[in-house]
C-alpha cells in the first residue's frame, strides 16, 4: 500500500510542476499585457486629446481603464490559483518527505526542548529536530501544534478516551482531500503573518476593557455637532446666520484631539484585526460547508461551527467589514472628509467595542474546535502515509500479558535501516535486561519501545505488525547530562533521576529538581548516601503488601502503573560500585507497581535471572567479518554471549594486551 501511496505522489508531484509552470508563464503573459495597456494608453489618450475634442479623450481613458480593471483583475484571479498551486506543491512534498523520512523537506518544529524534569521527553526524541513531532505536526496554527505537543508530552491512560481518539484518527484517515483542503486554507491565512498563525492574539485583544457606553455617549454627541457644524455652514452660505460655523468645527476638532492616541491606537488594532480575520473566514466556510453526513465524530468536532443561528463565516465577515472601515486611516485626505462631516472613527470605534463582545463569546470555542481538528488531521495524515502501520489494542485491565509486540518497529528511522522485534512484558513487575556489545541496538530499541507506547497513547498507529498493552504511565532516565554551569556531576543527576522513578513508580508524586537548585558540587560519598536514602525509602514504599499497591485486587483505585525504561543504569560510577548498586535497585524496581526495561554493559548483572523471578534477560550480538562489526540488531532471549569492546580497539589500531 505504502508503495502505492508513493507511486501516486511520484505522479502528482510533476503534474503539479507543470501546472504551475503554466500558470507562472500566464501570468508574465497578464504582467506584459498590463504594461503595454498603460503605455497604449497613454499615447492613444494624448493622440486623442490632440486630434479631436476633450470629450473623445476622456470617453478613450474611461474605457482604457475599465479594459485595464479587467485584465488586472484576471491576473489577480492568476495569481491567486499560483499562490494555491504552489501550496499544494508544497504540502504533497512534505507528505512525501514525511513518509520517506527525508527531514530536511519537512518543515522545522517551532517549540524549545522540555525542562529535564518531565518523564520522559528529553530520552525519546518527543521535541526538536528528527523528533516524532517534527514528524507528525501538520498543523498550520500555534494553537493546534501546541495542543498535539500536549498530547504527545501527556498521553492519555484511560483507555476509553484512546478508543475514542483512535475511532476518531481511522475516521479522518481516508479523508486526505478534506485534510489537504483545510492545510491549504490554514497556509494561505498562515502566509499573511510570521510563522504560524496565532489566534491567541485575536483573543488578548479581545480581552482588553472597553467602555460602550462612553463611546456611545461620545459618538451621539459628536453626530449632533456634526449635524450643527453642516447646519450653520449652510446657513452662512445663504447669510441667516452670524458666521459660527468655524467654532463649533474648531470644538468638534479638539473632541477628536484629546483622543488621538487612542484613535491611532484603534487604527492599528482594526488594520491587523481585519488580516487575521478575513483569511479565517475562509477556515469557518469551509467547516461550515463541509459534509458530515457519514462522519459523526468529525461532525462532533466541528460541531460549534455548524451551531444553529448566525454562522462563525458571518460573525467574522461583519466583524471584518467593521474593522476595515474603522482602519481609514491609511486615507489620509478621504480619512479627513469622512471625519469632518460625521463622527466615522468615534462610530466604528464603538462598533468595534460591540463586535469584540461579540466575538469574546465565540472565537475561542471556534478557535478550540479548529486546533482540535488540526491536531487530530496531523494524526490521521501519519496513519494516511504509513497504511503498514496499526492502531494498537489497548486493554482496559492488568491481565497478562500487559505489553505484547510483534515486529516492533522504530518510527523515526528509514525504512531500509529498521529493523522490527517482537517483545513481550507479562506482569507487573516484570523487567527485562538487556545486555550486548556497543552500537548493538539496545538504547534504540527502548526508545522503539517507548516512542510506540506515546504513539498508541495518543490514539496513533504503531509501528507494529501487533501490538497490545495495558495503559501505563512512561518514564525514562536514558539521556541524563552533567552540567558544569551549575555544578553537577554526571552520576549525581542520574541519581536523582532515578530517585525520581522510583517515587513515580511507587505512585508518589515528584518533580525532578532542576540541576540549578543543587548549590555545589556533591561530593561522591554525598552521592552515594543519596542513593541510599532512595532505596531506604523505596523499601519501606514497596514492602508493604498494601491493597493499593496490587491494581489486580480491590480496594482502593491505585494510580496508573509505570513503564520505565533505563539506558546504561549508573554509568556515571566506578565498576565496583555500579554493580552494588545497580543490583540494589533492580530489586527495587521489580517489587514495584509497573514494569520495564533496563539496558547494560554489566554482565554480572544477568544473575539477577536467578533471584528474581520477574526478571527475564534479552541481548543484542554482533559478528567480526573481514575486519568489520555486523550487527543484525535482532533482539534475542539470554544474555549476551559476545563483547566487542576490545575488538573495536583492535580494530582501531589502539593496543589491547
Amino acid at each position: 500500500m505504502k508503495n502505492k501511496l508513493r507511486q501516486r505522489f511520484a505522479r502528482l508531484l510533476p503534474r503539479l510542476q507543470r501546472r504551475i509552470a503554466a500558470l507562472e508563464n500566464l501570468s508574465r503573459k497578464f504582467s506584459r499585457a498590463r504594461l503595454v495597456l498603460v503605455l497604449l494608453g497613454v499615447v492613444l489618450v494624448y493622440l486623442t486629446s490632440q486630434f479631436f475634442n476633450d470629450a473623445v479623450a476622456w470617453t478613450l481613458f474611461f474605457l482604457l481603464t475599465v479594459a485595464f480593471a479587467v485584465l488586472a483583475q484576471r491576473h489577480n484571479r492568476v495569481e491567486q490559483s499560483l499562490a494555491r498551486h504552489r501550496i499544494w506543491h508544497r504540502l504533497k512534498e512534505e507528505h512525501e518527505a514525511r513518509m520517506s523520512l527525508h527531514w530536511e523537506k519537512i518543515p522545522k518544529p517551532d517549540f524549545t526542548p522540555e525542562p529535564a524534569s518531565h518523564p520522559f521527553a528529553a530520552d525519546l526524541n518527543i521535541l526538536g529536530e528528527r523528533s516524532l513531532l517534527h514528524l507528525l505536526d501538520t498543523t498550520t496554527t500555534l494553537g493546534g501544534s501546541k495542543r498535539l505537543r500536549a498530547w504527545l508530552l501527556q498521553p492519555l491512560t484511560d483507555p476509553a478516551l484512546i478508543q475514542h481518539k483512535q475511532d476518531l484518527i481511522r475516521e479522518l484517515q481516508p479523508l486526505a482531500t478534506f485534510r489537504d483542503r483545510l492545510a491549504l486554507h490554514g497556509a494561505l491565512l498562515r502566509s499573511e503573518a510570521s510563522g504560524r498563525w496565532e489566534g491567541e492574539q485575536l483573543q488578548a485583544w479581545l480581552q482588553r476593557a472597553g467602555h460602550p457606553s462612553k463611546l456611545r455617549n461620545w459618538t451621539t454627541g459628536l453626530a449632533m455637532l456634526a449635524a450643527l457644524n453642516l447646519g450653520l455652514f449652510v446657513l452662512r452660505q445663504f447669510e441667516l446666520v452670524p458666521l459660527l460655523w468655524p467654532f463649533t468645527v474648531i470644538a468638534y476638532g479638539y473632541a477628536y484631539v484629546l483622543h488621538m492616541r487612542d484613535l491611532r491606537r484603534l487604527f492599528d488594532e482594526a488594520f491587523h484585526l481585519e488580516k487575521s480575520l478575513r483569511p479565517f473566514q475562509t477556515v469557518a466556510r469551509y467547516l461550515e460547508q463541509h459534509p458530515y453526513t457519514r462522519y459523526p465524530h468529525l461532525m462532533q468536532i466541528c460541531a460549534p461551527f455548524r451551531a444553529p443561528g448566525s454562522k462563525p463565516s458571518h460573525h467574522l465577515k461583519r466583524a471584518a467589514a467593521i474593522a476595515q472601515a474603522a482602519s481609514m486611516q491609511r486615507g489620509q485626505m478621504f480619512w479627513l472628509l469622512l471625519n469632518l462631516l460625521m463622527p466615522w472613527d468615534f462610530y466604528f470605534w464603538y462598533r468595534l467595542e460591540q463586535a469584540k463582545t461579540e466575538l469574546n463569546t465565540h472565537l475561542p470555542v471556534w478557535l478550540a474546535a479548529w486546533y482540535e481538528l488540526e491536531a487530530y488531521n496531523a494524526l490521521a495524515n501519519f496513519a494516511y502515509l504509513h497504511p503498514d502501520y496499526i492502531f494498537p489494542a489497548v486493554q482496559t485491565d492488568y491481565t497478562q500479558p500487559l505489553f505484547s509486540a510483534r515486529a516492533l518497529g522504530h518510527p523515526l528511522l528509514p525504512e531500509a535501516a529498521r529493523v522490527c522485534n517482537d517483545f513481550v512484558i507479562a506482569q507487573l513487575g516484570e523487567i527485562a535486561l538487556i545486555t550486548g556489545s556497543n552500537m548493538s541496538g539496545k538504547s534504540t530499541f527502548l526508545r522503539t519501545v517507548g516512542l510506540n507506547l506515546c504513539l498508541a497513547y495518543c490514539g496513533a498507529p504503531v509501528n507494529a505488525a501487533q501490538l497490545q498493552t495495558a495503559p501505563f504511565r512512561l518514564f525514562t532516565c536514558m539521556a541524563v547530562s552533567d552540567s558544569v554551569t551549575d555544578g553537577i556531576s554526571f552520576f549525581y543527576a542520574e541519581v536523582k533521576r532515578l530517585k525520581a522513578l522510583l517515587h513515580e513508580l511507587n505512585g508518589e508524586s515528584h518533580v525532578i529538581p532542576p540541576l540549578g537548585e543543587v548549590s555545589a558540587t556533591p561530593s561522591p560519598a554525598s552521592a552515594d548516601n543519596e542513593l541510599a536514602r532512595a532505596k531506604v525509602s523505596s523499601n519501606e514504599v514497596i514492602g508493604r503488601d498494601d491493597t493499593p499497591l496490587n491494581p489486580l485486587k480491590g480496594g482502593i483505585k491505585p494510580r496508573v502503573p509505570l513503564f520505565f525504561l533505563v539506558d546504561e543504569i549508573f554509568r556515571g560510577t566506578n565498576n565496583r560500585e555500579r554493580l552494588i548498586g545497580s543490583r540494589a535497585y533492580i530489586r527495587a524496581l521489580a517489587q514495584g507497581r509497573g514494569g520495564g526495561m533496563i539496558s547494560t554493559h554489566d554482565l554480572e548483572l544477568v544473575e539477577l535471572a536467578h533471584e528474581i523471578a520477574t526478571l527475564h534477560n534479552y541481548h543484542f550480538r554482533e559478528r567480526v567479518s573481514e575486519g568489520r562489526m555486523i550487527f543484525d540488531y535482532l533482539l534475542r532471549e539470554g544474555p549476551c554471549p559476545t563483547t566487542n569492546a576490545l575488538k573495536i580497539m583492535q580494530l582501531e589500531g589502539l593496543p589491547i594486551a
